[in-house]
C-alpha cells in the first residue's frame, strides 16, 4: 500500500478506533492516523477544515455519541468531495447501501485479520490507481 497514507477512522466507539488504529499502524508505521466519533465531524473536518484523507474507514450506526446520521449517509455527502478510499463498516452487512452511497469496499465487523486487510487495501489502491503494479 502507499506509504504515508492519510487515514480517517470515524467510529462512535473510543476502543474500536484505538484497535482499527493500532492495526493500521501496525501494518505501515508511517500512516498519518486521524479520528472523528461520528459522521458529523467526518464532513467538518473534511468539509469545514478542508482535511484530505486518502482513506476513511467508516462505522454504520454511531448512536454512542450522538451521531444522527448513518455511515451511508455520510459517505453520500462525502464522495463528491474525496477522491480517496471509502470503506464502510458495520456488524451487520450494510455492503448495499454502502456501495450505493459511493463506498469503494465495505468490511462487516469485526474488521479483517492483517493478511486479508492489507490484501484487500492492496486491491482497493489499485482499483483506484493509487498504486503502482
Amino acid at each position: 500500500i502507499p506509504p504515508k497514507l492519510a487515514v480517517l477512522i470515524v467510529d462512535d466507539d473510543k476502543l474500536i478506533r484505538k484497535l482499527l488504529s493500532r492495526r493500521l499502524r501496525n501494518i505501515d508505521r508511517s500512516m498519518c492516523i486521524d479520528q472523528a466519533e461520528s459522521g458529523e465531524i467526518a464532513i467538518e473536518k473534511i468539509l469545514n477544515d478542508h482535511k484530505k484523507y486518502d482513506l476513511i474507514l467508516m462505522d454504520h450506526y454511531m448512536p454512542l455519541c450522538g451521531g444522527e446520521l448513518t455511515g451511508a449517509e455520510v459517505i453520500a455527502r462525502l464522495r463528491p468531495h474525496v477522491p480517496g478510499i471509502i470503506i464502510g463498516s458495520s456488524g451487520n452487512d450494510m455492503s448495499v447501501e454502502h456501495r450505493a452511497a459511493g463506498a469503494d469496499w465495505f468490511w462487516q465487523k469485526p474488521v479483517p485479520k492483517d493478511e486479508l486487510l492489507v490484501k484487500d487495501l492492496k486491491q482497493i489502491f489499485e482499483m483506484k490507481g493509487m498504486l503502482s503494479s
